[in-house]
């Protein structure tokens, strides 16, 4: 059991028995002062008190919930991308300089009217999604960030390499995405390089 659940169920041992009995003790006959309350008074005011507490709680629990509903809801009005590998493109240009083109995907009825791109150094390409550090491979990103093209429902990004070994590497990139609402979604993507060539892909919803 939680802990808050056990302070819960002790508040409540002590509201329920505890402070009737210390007031049977406070009050005649027990008590031989004499109260401009009495012990039906004291009762009654410790019970408004608690549920007024309780109505504030229950407040609180129900505009958490709303707002949780209300997130679920705006989830069906969010748009997200996948990467198409096969369309994205990989090219030598001069000396140790490559051209990277992306190529990306709206997968929801939703149209996107906005997208960056953004420096990222989460790694995803095994699945678990960590740092730089916990790959041996180089990992390359963007500098600052890029204006991502729009095309109806595909979107273009170009990237230009250069001094990088692309024989064992990894481009990260965050895409903020906004649609037609305003609604703004966040994506890491992974693009795995081997000996220069695109082998795999990898997303994520931030």
């Amino acid at each position: 059991m939680k802990r808050k659940y056990k302070l819960a169920i002790a508040t409540s041992v002590i509201f329920v028995f505890g402070i009737p009995a210390i007031i049977n003790l406070l009050y005649p006959p027990h008590n031989p002062l004499i109260s401009v309350w009495g012990p039906g008074d004291l009762l009654s005011y410790l019970s408004s008190i608690l549920m007024g507490g309780a109505t504030i709680y229950l407040g609180f629990q129900a505009n958490s919930m709303n707002k949780r509903m209300s997130e679920y809801e705006m989830i069906s009005y969010k748009s997200y991308i996948c990467v198409m590998l096969d369309e994205c493109e990989l090219r030598h240009i001069e000396l140790s300089a490559n051209q990277l083109r992306i190529r990306l995907k709206n997968i929801t009825d939703i149209p996107i009217v906005g997208a960056m791109a953004y420096k990222s150094h989460k790694i995803g390409i095994d699945g678990d999604w960590n740092d730089e550090n916990t790959t041996s491979a180089e990992v390359i990103s963007i500098d600052g960030m890029n204006s991502i093209n729009i095309e109806k429902d595909y979107l273009t990004m170009r990237y230009f390499i250069e001094n990088k070994d692309l024989s064992n590497a990894v481009f990260c990139v965050e895409v903020v995405l906004e649609n037609i609402y305003g609604l703004k979604t966040k994506q890491y993507i992974n693009l795995w390089i081997v000996n220069g060539k695109l082998v795999e892909e990898s997303t994520r919803e931030v």
